[in-house]
């Protein structure tokens, strides 16, 4: 195995620690691929001005007092994220769990990462499975992949990586890309489900071309070592390419390295220390 590829050997034989979908952004994951309907709201958040902020705030508020689980919801967010308002997590835990008391189930998977990670109220695991059940019941694809990283880590509930499976099929199933992933390593690891690499690489070429940049990481270097599949460079410089161009340090060393070998590219040095 060559020198400079170990650190993606390295990656695939331990892979990454399963992270829940969060609101905000979690270890394994900053851009949230596969956006549910309350990270849709963050988005449009992001693009709106203080201005505009400003004019939206007063009927957010009013119809969040009357009652409305969704401005509720919405009203939690601009705490959570001190938009139009001075940021205040305990503030967006409290509405977060007005919106879901009444079943919203957006609100219910917010209310379960404010457990799962303790802002705004006392860290509690089985809280936040307690919420992310009511959410995952009602096809939350983020609390499912949730659920099934809980499962999978023994944290709220007994460690049973079947059950971890089950969640995760759910939500993967619906397109959600971190569920992909999570799936992908279960398989990879024979953990839930028997070992089988082709299904790992069927769930992480899924999650991959949805832009998931540690499923394209893996992919690269599954395809560079011919780690169960056969060896493809064209396809592992495809795959390490868009990770790299994405910023993801690792897989810049490995196209870096590639180009210095000369696998699948001309043997370019110049192109190699530029990546490296």
């Amino acid at each position: 195995m060559k020198t400079w590829f170990l650190i993606v050997a390295v990656a695939i034989a331990i892979g990454p620690v399963r992270s829940p979908a969060q609101s905000d952004s979690t270890p394994e994951e900053a851009s949230r691929p596969g956006l549910s309907g309350g990270d849709s709201y963050l988005e449009f958040l992001e693009g709106m001005s203080e201005l505009q902020l400003k004019e939206e705030l007063p009927a957010i508020r009013s119809a969040a007092e009357d009652g409305d689980a969704e401005a509720q919801h919405r009203l939690g967010h601009l705490y959570e994220k001190g938009k139009g308002v001075p940021q205040d997590y305990a503030s967006a835990v409290e509405w977060f769990r007005k919106a879901a008391e009444q079943g919203l189930a957006e609100a219910q998977s917010d209310l379960g990462n404010k457990y799962f990670i303790g802002q705004g109220v006392r860290q509690d695991d089985e809280q936040a499975v307690k919420w992310y059940r009511k959410a995952a019941a009602q096809g939350d694809a983020r609390a499912q992949n949730n659920m099934g990283d809980m499962y999978g880590t023994g944290r709220g509930v007994p460690q049973d990586y079947a059950t971890s499976v089950e969640w995760l099929r759910k939500a993967a199933v619906q397109g959600y890309a971190l569920a992909q992933h999570n799936l992908a390593l279960s398989y990879d690891r024979g953990e839930g489900v028997p070992q089988d690499v082709s299904k790992a690489v069927e769930w992480f070429q899924k999650a991959a071309e949805q832009g998931h940049v540690l499923s394209q990481l893996f992919l690269g270097g599954m395809f560079h070592e011919g780690n169960g599949i056969p060896q493809d460079f064209a396809k592992a410089m495809k795959w390490l390419r868009k990770a790299a161009e994405q910023g993801n340090q690792d897989a810049q060393f490995l196209v870096g390295g590639m180009f210095y070998k000369g696998e699948s590219v001309a043997q370019d040095f110049s192109k190699a220390m530029e990546w490296f």
